[in-house]
Parts: C-alpha cells; structure tokens; sequence
C-alpha cells in the first residue's frame, strides 16, 4: 500500500521556512556559545590584574545607606520589644489588680452575708413561713369548696355559676386551667 502525498506550493514553502528556521537557530546557539567562551577568559584575564578606582564618595554613601538600614531595622526590632514588654507588663499589672479587688470583694461579700445571716431572727422567720403556709392551704380549700359549690349547684338544678368556675380557673396554673374546665363541662351534662 503506497501512501500518495502531493505537495502544493504552501506546503513546500512551509518546510522551507522550518528549514531556514533550524538552520539559523542552531548558528545563533554556535555564536552565542563562542562569545561566552570569549567573555569568560577576558574576565579570568582580568580578574588578577585590573585596578579597579572607586572614588570615596561612593563607599561612605553606600556605608550610609547600609548603617541607616541597619539602625532603622534596629530601632524598629527595639520598638516592638519594648511595646511587648509594656503589654505583658501592663496585662500582669492588671491580673494582679483585679485578683486583689476580686479576693478583697469575696471578703466583703462573705462578711456581709454573714452579719445579715447572723441577724435574722428565726422564731420570727418561722412564724412568717408558718403564716404564709397557712394562707396557701386557706386559698386552696377555699377554691375546693368554691367548685364543689359550683358542682353542687349544677347536680342541684340550680344552674351552673359561670362566674364562679371562671374565678376558680384563674387561680388555676395555666396549663390545669383547660383541665378543669373541660371537667366542667362534662360533669354539668
């Protein structure tokens, strides 16, 4: 099986030009080699007998330019420190500060407390809480007795006292209330 490939003239003139184009790429590489070569013994030539003269100007500004750099990053390095110190010494003064207020408060509230604990009289605190006790069992037989009344009147024919049952659930907690009066309901039927 032959392969028939047929050339036109762009394709000549293609490989023509990739040609020339390798061709000069490879002499470009050759001088350049060349001229390296060239320039590297010229300088090993020069480098143990050239003189060179720099004025003394030039070496005090460069020396300068180097001690203000360095005494610029020095200052600068010192700054930071010293700013660091400071903040640590400042943050330590102001634990120890509030550590002393905070124990110095503890003291005084602890004292406090104690004179107030010391000078409560309990037979008097025991009567309050017995008194108080008192009035929440009254408030609680008095509601029982207010909705057997309620029911008492509804078994009795009597109707039902509508505003009695709404006293008594107001006094309810608010999640018992729906309870009580569904119970309501249903006994009156």
């Amino acid at each position: 099986m032959a392969i028939n490939i047929k050339f036109n003239e762009v394709g000549i003139v293609g490989i023509v030009v990739g040609v020339v184009g390798t061709v000069y790429g490879i002499w470009r590489e050759k001088k350049s080699n060349d001229l390296a070569k060239k320039l590297d013994m010229t300088l090993s030539s020069l480098e143990g007998k050239a003189k060179v003269d720099i004025s003394q100007d030039v070496v005090n500004k460069a020396v300068k330019n180097a001690v203000e750099r360095h005494a610029n990053a020095a200052a600068k390095k010192a700054a930071d420190e010293a700013v660091e110190l400071i903040r640590d010494d400042y943050g330590s003064m102001i634990r120890k500060d509030v550590d002393r207020v905070y124990s110095d408060l503890k003291e005084s509230v602890q004292e406090r407390v104690s004179e107030e604990i010391a000078a409560i009289d309990y037979d008097e605190f025991r009567g309050e809480i017995k008194q108080m006790a008192k009035d929440k069992v009254f408030d609680e037989v008095r509601d029982a007795m207010n909705v057997m009344k309620i029911f008492g009147n509804a078994a009795s024919g009597k109707g039902i006292d509508w505003e009695g049952i709404s006293k008594a659930a107001d006094k309810l907690p608010w999640g018992e209330r729906g309870e009580f009066l569904t119970s309501v309901v249903k006994n009156w039927r």
